[in-house]
């Protein structure tokens, strides 16, 4: 398989709409419609003192407020790394002194290019918060136990969230 024709539908500030044209083994061709995100971010799995921090903010595409964990999109010439250290510390106000690295994934690659790097930090000094224009964010600190009940219940719905979370309950085992 391979792709033998792409075309750009849409052109936003964030993201595009591509039509890629793909030509199956057999010959035959057929298009999709693929979002381009332009670019990857990161996420930030912070534990402090067997509390998970979240983000809760309002999510325009699910029309309500939702627990996340800290991320954002990584920037021109910056590490995933780096993109993980700013984000904790713009969206929380906590600078990771331990950061390890986890994994890093596709959320949804059936239409779209987006891939996630994950960090898991677990110690801290205190910084600043420093939102981007329009966030309004309140970060949460909750039990372990209690973000893996969210998790059970359906509290958490957002899939990055739900990742980090069931790799806190693979780290508890």
């Amino acid at each position: 398989m391979e792709i033998v024709k792409k075309e750009t539908l849409f052109k936003g500030r964030l993201l595009s709409i591509i039509k890629k044209t793909v030509k199956n083994s057999d010959g035959t061709l057929w298009d999709r419609e693929v979002v381009t995100y332009g670019g990857n971010a990161s996420v930030v799995l912070a534990l402090v003192d067997n509390k998970v921090v979240f983000v809760k903010q309002f999510r325009p595409t699910v029309e309500g407020f939702i627990l996340e964990l800290p991320a954002g999109r990584i920037e021109n010439n910056e590490t995933p790394y780096d993109c993980a250290k700013r984000e904790l510390e713009e969206e929380t106000g906590l600078i990771p002194k331990n950061l390890k690295f986890l994994f890093e994934f596709y959320p949804s690659p059936g239409f779209v290019d987006e891939k996630l790097y994950l960090f898991l930090a677990t110690e801290f000094s205190q910084g600043k918060v420093n939102l981007d224009v329009g966030e309004e964010v309140k970060t949460l600190f909750i039990p372990v136990d209690d973000a893996l009940s969210y998790l059970d219940n359906g509290t958490i719905i957002d899939g990055k969230t739900i990742i980090g979370l069931l790799y806190v309950r693979l780290m508890l085992k």
